[in-house]
């Protein structure tokens, strides 16, 4: 068993080292991409995944070539956006590795820029996740004016924090070979990447002293005016103020020592995903409902399932690819 005072107080110690020092510390092999089948996933995968993962025989997906996006003919997509007319949620320490690299730290600015960083990572605004919604409803994804990641380098049309992208745009198939068996696999896999990065941020968040439930609870106060918490582009400074308190204006520096605290403690990723309990603003998450017309109640506290269950689920989703009743294996 993990000891939390131990990695508490190793912690603090991490927090005050170099990103690049403990970079320059890992071994080639483990700055390589995760390999599953022909798809590459973020290093970080190695270790804050089930290591059986590696061992998962997964669907080509040949038809899913965002580098000759078939959607653009056929579906009328953005060739320079194409299924980036959306706004990723990334974690703090994803972007604090991505600060690291040229593009990535450019990236990093576009996103001050346009006030969508907050202490968990990148979050859309009340407003901008209601375009989202409203260009849902639309039948505008891929086609959107209005809703496009700051993360695209638009002269290329690549992600400029592709090694550190968030789970939803690692698992994202616009296809799928094994039909709906192989879109629930993906589902899956994206629930559990999805909550492990959201349990690591605010683990790393705690271990530097930033006070998770005070941040949650600043945001559940919003609740009553959410649909006064947006600028044109992002959020209002106002706001952004209260909810960085002290670290307001050193978003960089606030990104950079939570990536050096996950990746010190990349051997421990999995089993700290699966002690650390998730929080969440759900005042403020049902206001956000209310906001785009979802038709939802404001659930009872509790802790969401474990990333071990949610692991269990992926496991089922995976047998199931195989399985001659899919009848495509």
């Amino acid at each position: 068993m993990l000891c939390k005072e131990a990695v508490h107080t190793a912690a603090l110690g991490v927090s005050m080292a170099s990103l690049d020092d403990i970079l320059r510390s890992l071994t080639p092999e483990e700055q390589r991409p995760l390999m599953l089948g022909p798809h590459a996933f973020p290093w970080l995968w190695r270790f804050f995944m089930p290591a059986e993962l590696k061992s998962f025989r997964v669907p080509e997906e040949k038809n899913a070539t965002c580098g000759n996006c078939p959607r653009v003919c056929d579906a009328g997509y953005r060739p320079d956006y194409r299924c980036c007319t959306y706004q990723p949620r990334v974690p703090n320490f994803l972007l604090g590795l991505a600060s690291q690299t040229p593009l990535g730290s450019q990236a990093l600015a576009r996103a001050e820029e346009q006030q969508m960083l907050l202490p968990e990572g990148m979050v859309a605004s009340p407003q901008q996740w209601l375009d989202f919604m409203e260009d849902q409803e639309q039948d505008l994804y891929g086609r959107s004016q209005r809703v496009l990641c700051p993360l695209l380098e638009t002269k290329t049309g690549l992600c400029s924090i592709h090694a550190f992208r968030n789970a939803v745009c690692s698992t994202y198939f616009c296809e799928h070979e094994q039909g709906e068996a192989g879109e629930i696999f993906w589902a899956q896999l994206q629930t559990l990447g999805s909550q492990i990065e959201l349990g690591l941020a605010q683990w790393a968040l705690d271990q530097l002293g930033f006070s998770v439930p005070n941040y949650l609870e600043q945001l559940d106060s919003y609740a009553p005016r959410v649909e006064q918490l947006s600028a044109p582009q992002g959020w209002r400074s106002e706001i952004l103020r209260e909810l960085w308190g002290p670290w307001y204006g050193r978003s960089q520096e606030l990104y950079q020592r939570c990536a050096a605290l996950i990746v010190a403690h990349r051997h421990e990723l999995w089993q700290l995903a699966n002690t650390q309990t998730l929080r969440e603003a759900k005042a403020f998450e049902a206001a956000l409902d209310a906001l785009s017309g979802e038709d939802t109640e404001l659930q009872e506290p509790g802790a969401p399932e474990p990333a071990a269950l949610t692991w269990e689920y992926c496991r089922e989703a995976h047998a199931a690819l195989w399985t001659p009743s899919n009848g495509r294996g």
